[in-house]
């Protein structure tokens, strides 16, 4: 009997573990410093906005921004958000630790990092563990997991999405 409530206990402080593990990988990017790349910079510490130019290479943790053009905007000297504008404009970022970092490519990226949200907008692809996503419009939920995806108002450009088998995924890491 004792053995059955020790076995209940344990696998329930797994599952807990296992359920704050994805969090903690956030949360451990946001308490690292934040290193900044660019060509000309113009910072408003009142207004919390910086605007980056010129081959702008943003990193704090495993998160890491690419573009011709980054704007951030912070609260309280923390990142409330990103929109990296480029040719194409690239995103990354390790969201859990078992798992390979997710890629994001267009011509407008915006991250919400108070929600989680990530939004690629024209020419946009978005890989995660194998999977690809393209389209004119993505936008990632990176707490739920939930991709949205639409094409280009004139129809000209369709949503495509590939979907690798889970034994693929495990073998080789995607990019």
């Amino acid at each position: 009997m004792l053995y059955l409530v020790l076995n209940r206990a344990l696998s329930a402080a797994s599952l807990c573990l296992i359920l704050i593990v994805p969090a903690y990988a956030l949360q451990s990017d946001r308490q690292q410093e934040v290193y900044v790349e660019a060509d000309t910079a113009d910072l408003d510490e009142v207004s919390g906005i910086g605007i980056y130019r010129g081959d702008v290479l943003i990193k704090q943790g495993t998160m890491e921004i690419r573009g011709d053009e980054v704007t951030i905007k912070t609260k309280d000297r923390k990142f409330s958000s990103l929109t990296s504008v480029g040719m194409p404009a690239k995103f990354q970022q390790q969201l859990e630790l078992n798992q390979s970092p997710v890629f994001g490519d267009a011509k407008h990226i915006h991250y919400s990092v108070v929600d989680g949200i990530l939004t690629l907008r024209k020419e946009a692809k978005l890989t995660r563990d194998g999977d690809i996503f393209t389209g004119n419009y993505l936008r990632y939920d990176t707490v739920n997991e939930k991709v949205k995806a639409r094409r280009a108002e004139d129809g000209s450009e369709r949503i495509k999405i590939i979907i690798r088998p889970e034994t693929l995924n495990k073998s080789e890491p995607a990019q």
